[in-house]
């Protein structure tokens, strides 16, 4: 039997070569029928077998190669019994599994699927043993969200955890000896605020290291990354040491702990509106350093027309620091305006288009494809969590900063206002591990946590979790939606559109 050839092999094949080729039929003329497989696809002049082929048929052409393309000498088809629905593409669709009979939709999976083994590769040439570990745990309300619980269908009252987040077992297999492990882990979590029905799951890798620090963390890191962006053909995430700033300074300087930081030379505050004649209403405001007239004219007319009667305006022009006096630390002297509105979606999204229109106005340069800033010292709970006091895990683990504790040691990476990965330095005595889950509101520590805690008995050692969003990560390289780089993505309400699942069980569906 003639082996099966892959349009992309065909493509390149001499004239009088013979080919195999399957695949489905994406175009149909008088003089050819288009050939479709995951590589690509070529066209070939019908045979018999091919005479009544339709489009969404799966057929088996042998042809040989002449001079001007592929001339079929025999098929095989098995036809589709209802045509192709329109709409593939969204993760809404039942069908979304047939987009990838398109070559883009499989050529997104072959650059994430090899991004992957480059940082497989790479993870191994820095000592990294890819260690798997149980996707069924204890629960352990990572973000304060509760798990998905298991049971068994002959003992429904046991039950088991699918993991949000694989730090856990990391954690311990890191003070078990395996000074660097890794994992492309499968996680899965709740969203206890929206339908009752939401479960989201994804893709997670996990890196957990010992003897190290925060530093070290963050070089190990920063070169991932640039191998696997380099491996793609992506430009270069700027020279390492990536930018870091403390979590308290990045809310004050940029109004979120998620900022652009392409466009960080334009600071985005949330400030008090008092001082420019806003009582009791929170600005975002856009600062622009050295601001000349000129600008300063079109930013008051952008605004006016695009915040109308809402719009907030300053220029300080002479450089005499009115503004720097207000609002100190976030105003440079010299000329500078303010531009902005009361707080809220609108106003976010108008000084986030205003700083991308400035930036190469401002520094007559286009912006660099990639802004990675560190943000470190996160706090250990956040307000809304120290007044609810829930089991709040994202920084449950991390080593304890500040006169009061009040910090963690843990840190994220944020590219382009997206975060792609949390991490911290974890705390390792016993006693202080005990009373941050007791300050985090645990209830029972050592009903909870009790493996955990007696595995910091045996000689915990300076140790890091990280967890990379990997889906967010393929996202922002190829520059599409999540949801395209994910096989089955689930709906805007965090069901399954292919099988319905999750249903409630009053609905008799199963």
């Amino acid at each position: 039997m003639t082996p099966r050839t892959m349009a992309a092999e065909a493509a390149a094949m001499p004239p009088g070569s013979k080919i195999r080729v399957c695949g489905w039929v994406t175009e149909r003329t008088a003089d050819a029928v288009q050939v479709a497989d995951s590589t690509g696809s070529i066209a070939v002049v019908p045979c018999a077998e091919l005479d009544g082929v339709r489009i969404g048929d799966a057929v088996e052409v042998r042809a040989t190669r002449s001079a001007t393309g592929f001339v079929g000498a025999s098929a095989c088809v098995w036809p589709a019994t209802a045509a192709l629905p329109e709409d593939v593409t969204g993760s809404d669709s039942p069908y979304s599994y047939l987009r990838f009979r398109s070559g883009e939709a499989v050529d997104l999976l072959r650059a994430a699927d090899r991004a992957v083994t480059v940082a497989r590769s790479h993870l191994a040439e820095h000592y990294f043993v890819e260690a798997n570990t149980p996707q069924l745990w204890r629960a352990t309300r990572e973000y304060g969200e509760p798990e998905l619980r298991v049971t068994d269908s002959a003992d429904p009252e046991s039950g088991s955890w699918l993991q949000q987040s694989p730090t856990v077992p990391a954690m311990l297999c890191a003070i078990g000896g395996i000074d660097r492990a890794f994992q492309f882990s499968r996680c899965f979590r709740t969203e206890s605020s929206a339908s009752p029905l939401k479960a989201y799951e994804f893709t997670q890798l996990n890196l957990a290291v010992t003897f190290t620090s925060v530093e070290e963390q963050f070089r190990l890191l920063e070169g991932l990354f640039e191998t696997v962006s380099s491996a793609l053909g992506l430009p270069s995430w700027g020279k390492a040491p990536f930018p870091v700033i403390d979590h308290d300074a990045c809310i004050r300087r940029f109004g979120s702990d998620t900022p652009d930081y392409r466009y960080a030379a334009f600071p985005t505050p949330v400030l008090d509106g008092g001082p420019l004649g806003r009582p009791g209403q929170r600005i975002r405001a856009l600062i622009v350093p050295e601001c000349s007239a000129d600008i300063a004219h079109a930013l008051r007319s952008m605004a006016e027309r695009h915040l109308g009667a809402e719009a907030v305006f300053r220029h300080d022009s002479d450089g005499a620091g009115t503004l720097g006096a207000v609002y100190s630390g976030l105003v440079p002297s010299g000329p500078v305006a303010l531009v902005g509105c009361a707080d809220g979606a609108r106003a976010e999204a108008f000084v986030r288009m205003l700083a991308q229109a400035l930036y190469p106005i401002v520094t007559n340069e286009q912006p660099p494809a990639f802004g990675p800033v560190w943000i470190r010292r996160q706090p250990f709970l956040s307000d809304e969590k120290q007044e609810e006091h829930p089991h709040h895990s994202r920084c449950l683990f991390g080593r304890r900063l500040g006169p009061e504790g009040e910090l963690a040691d843990s840190y994220d990476l944020v590219v382009n206002g997206v975060e792609l990965l949390s991490g911290s330095q974890n705390e390792v005595d016993h006693r202080q591990a005990l009373k941050n889950f007791s300050d985090a509101g645990v209830a029972d520590p050592q009903e909870t946590y009790g493996y955990y805690l007696d595995a910091l008995r045996f000689g915990a050692p300076p140790l890091h979790n990280t967890s990379i969003g990997w889906e967010r990560l393929m996202a922002l390289l190829l520059g599409v939606p999540m949801r395209d780089v994910m096989i089955m993505p689930k709906t805007g309400s965090g069901q399954c559109a292919v099988t319905g699942l999750p249903v409630k069980a009053a609905s008799g569906r199963a």
